[in-house]
């Protein structure tokens, strides 16, 4: 296989470790040993053989019962926060989301939908998004209700919709 060359300030090097280190939690975190992506970690490691050999450890450690680097606790904590603040982003954007459909197809019928214009649609819906986003952030999760998806036929169906 060709090599690549690339050259790195060491700077740049670190931010890449921090990406190499942030990609592969995101593939492997929360797969068993069995189902790694071999890839994504074999990747990481090469990272941190580089770092090693071109003495960046900055980020890294040396655990003497590995006999080998690794990155060090700290700066792993710190990366993995990271993807916490990341994944309760997520959580919030779907949840305001679902409940904007499910708010959208509790004041539209399937037919007032279907015939309204693309562009008023996505700006009912765009409102709807506004108003759920303002009524978390005054009052955060305290005012949410649960409610079965049966209670709206409309929103089953169109779960996927917009």
């Amino acid at each position: 296989m060709k090599k690549i060359n690339l050259q790195f300030t060491k700077e740049q090097f670190l931010e890449l470790m921090r990406l190499a280190y942030l990609w592969e939690m995101v593939i492997n975190g929360h797969k068993l040993p069995n189902e790694l992506d071999k890839k994504a970690h074999e990747l990481q490691e090469y990272i941190i053989e580089q770092a090693v050999r071109n003495n960046i450890k900055d980020y890294l450690h040396y655990f003497k019962w590995s006999k080998a680097y690794d990155l060090s606790l700290g700066i792993s904590s710190e990366f993995f926060s990271l993807l916490e603040d990341s994944h309760e982003d997520y959580f919030s954007q779907e949840i305001v989301e679902i409940i904007a459909k499910n708010e959208l197809f509790s004041r539209y019928t399937e037919q007032e939908l279907e015939e309204m214009e693309d562009d008023k649609k996505e700006k009912v819906f765009s409102d709807i998004i506004d108003q759920v986003d303002n009524e978390f952030l005054e009052n955060g999760y305290q005012n949410l209700r649960v409610q079965p998806y049966s209670k709206n036929p409309l929103f089953i169906k169109h779960n996927t919709w917009i």
